[in-house]
């Protein structure tokens, strides 16, 4: 009886192929409910002609919670993103209760329970157009107003946002969703990458991989540009300690050797080998390719 809730009729509109995953009923698209909306779209790509490049996310309540989710985890697969009063941030649930700083796990333990929330990730979706909207009479504003606030911080461009009349469940109807991400294509080899990981699960998109962290139980942090033709620039580098960089299609010169400049000073200079990527290592504080 708790997945009745949960449990909607499928959409449909013209000229897209719509997918509506239940999300687990309240498991808010994360963990297996995660898993079984990536192995949904992986089936659609394989079953009907659909354009890799346009395959968007969009959803009200848990839904939109799904497209944060899902997007800030996976950013290299999706065009755009439209969400509709959808939590971002489990710090500002009214019931939320911070850890007792008197047990000596409270640290591990809000560390864990941060990772949850998609705003731990809003850099990822750097690359990623957002229309985000919340009924203005929802107690839970404060999770889409949080996130847009954090992504206009962090210099992450924001489609739009806005708050809407209505109640909670008067979603935008799916086709003027689709009318507004329809313009949207996926850049696969976007000039600017910002990846923060918790896991491994989760720690590439687009040409950009953490293949090591520091320190477990840390988010690790990158974020690197494509600055010409011949130079890529390490803006930041968080608790990271091993990195791949592919070059496929980031339009580089292969004639020339390729600079990585690190913001502790570091470049290190190398050709473009022909397996088309580099692995580059954190030893004692000073980067070499491994």
């Amino acid at each position: 009886d708790w997945y009745e809730p949960f449990m909607m009729d499928g959409y449909a509109i013209r000229d897209a192929y719509v997918a509506s995953p239940q999300g687990r009923g309240s498991a808010d698209f994360k963990w297996i409910a995660e898993d079984d909306t990536i192995a949904v779209i992986d089936a659609m790509l394989i079953d009907y002609p659909i354009d890799p490049t346009r395959v968007y996310l969009t959803g009200g309540s848990m839904g939109a919670t799904g497209t944060f989710q899902i997007a800030s985890h996976y950013p290299d697969r999706f065009a755009a993103g439209f969400a509709d009063s959808g939590n971002s941030d489990i710090t500002a649930w009214s019931d939320y209760e911070a850890e007792d700083p008197r047990n000596p796990r409270s640290g591990v333990r809000t560390a864990l329970r941060s990772f949850t929330s998609p705003i731990v990730y809003a850099e990822n979706l750097h690359n990623i157009p957002l229309v985000i909207t919340h009924c203005r009479t929802d107690a839970t504003v404060p999770h889409s107003q949080n996130l847009v606030d954090r992504l206009e911080q962090a210099g992450c461009p924001v489609a739009a946002f806005r708050l809407r009349g209505g109640r909670h469940v008067d979603l935008q109807p799916l086709g003027e969703r689709f009318k507004a991400l329809r313009k949207h294509r996926l850049n696969r080899w976007p000039r600017r990458v910002r990846l923060t990981a918790t896991s491994y699960r989760h720690a590439a998109a687009y040409w950009v991989s953490i293949e090591r962290f520091q320190r477990r139980l840390e988010s690790a942090y990158i974020d690197i540009t494509r600055t010409d033709s011949s130079t890529l620039t390490v803006n930041a580098a968080r608790n990271v300690a091993r990195l791949r960089l592919r070059f496929g299609g980031l339009q580089l010169d292969i004639h020339e050797s390729v600079a990585v400049r690190f913001p502790n000073g570091d470049s290190l200079t190398t050709r473009i080998p022909p397996f088309g990527y580099i692995t580059i290592a954190r030893v004692g504080g000073t980067w070499h390719l491994a």
